[in-house]
């Protein structure tokens, strides 16, 4: 049976069992340190700088896939999980959570958890489309 690999064929170690393992790894240490970092610099540089790094991650991911350069790209997408988790992931929450009401939090929690489902499935679909 086969397994779908990042670029099928030209590197058998990084199946998606691999990149599935490595990615919940990444998740699980970004979400341990954004416990401690975001008391200690604050939400605003927070945001700044992990949206100016995510964006250069951005530009080195789209650049090792257009190389081919899977074991490189691998690696930028997991250090753009681990910023994410430590920058943005928690803090949109926690925006949301001071800046609107109660009533208003719980359709914006839908909404984002509706945009996110949204997200998973045509990723998947881009994914294995292409």
């Amino acid at each position: 049976m086969n397994k779908p690999r990042i670029d099928a064929g030209k590197d058998p170690f990084f199946s998606a069992e691999v990149g599935g393992v490595l990615i919940g790894v990444t998740q699980l240490v970004g979400s341990v340190l954004a416990y401690f970092t975001v008391s200690k610099f604050g939400r605003k540089p927070l945001l700044v700088w992990g949206h100016l790094i995510m964006g250069l991650l951005w530009l080195g991911i789209g650049f090792a896939t257009m190389e081919h350069w899977n074991v490189l790209a691998m690696f930028l997408i997991a250090v753009f999980i681990l910023v994410f988790s430590v920058t943005e992931g928690p803090l949109i929450w926690i925006y949301t959570a001071e800046t609107l009401h109660d009533n208003q939090l719980g359709i914006v929690g839908i909404g984002l958890t509706v945009n996110l489902l949204i997200i998973a499935y045509i990723t998947n679909f881009i994914i294995t489309w292409v």
